[in-house]
């Protein structure tokens, strides 16, 4: 990370090799003025220069007839200008924390909250209509906000 230009979040193709606790700990390290979002479709967090982090949801079967959606992340220089809604976010310190769903026969990475030094908040974790995303975020319409299990069920790690 430290040979990295502030800022700059290098391009990729193969997007296997992004999880989703590394770029969170990039969101924590970048200055990140921007959410962009598709009603109940991906985001992405888009720094000053550079790429930005996308978050879409994928399904996963866990068991039969049951799917639990995973946050996933990867990197891409344009999807902020297919997004409607953009949305600036605050500036200043900010924690992370990785939203995770636990089930009988997995664990899943399901979501983040960053809270920022001054208070706000924003939470994205995967919505009840599959293979979307609820964002609650200042500024952000709250009306995309319906998460798959409500936010006290899930367990939460606070990153480093």
């Amino acid at each position: 990370m430290s040979d990295w230009p502030t800022g700059h979040i290098p391009y990729a193709t193969d997007l296997s090799h992004v999880d989703l606790v590394n770029a969170l700990r990039l969101v924590r390290w970048l200055a990140v003025p921007e959410l962009a979002a598709r009603s109940h479709g991906c985001a992405a967090l888009v720094p000053d220069q550079g790429t930005a982090i996308t978050l879409f949801i994928e399904m996963i079967d866990i068991e039969e007839r049951l799917e639990v959606g995973r946050l996933n992340v990867g990197v891409d220089s344009c999807i902020a200008s297919l997004c409607a809604e953009k949305i600036p976010l605050p500036e200043g310190d900010r924690s992370i924390t990785e939203l995770i769903s636990v089930e009988e026969h997995a664990t899943i990475e399901s979501g983040i909250e960053i809270l920022w030094e001054q208070g706000q908040k924003m939470t994205i974790v995967p919505n009840a209509m599959p293979c979307s995303l609820a964002i609650a975020a200042p500024g952000f319409p709250d009306r995309y906000f319906e998460p798959e299990y409500a936010l006290s069920d899930y367990a939460r790690e606070e990153l480093p």
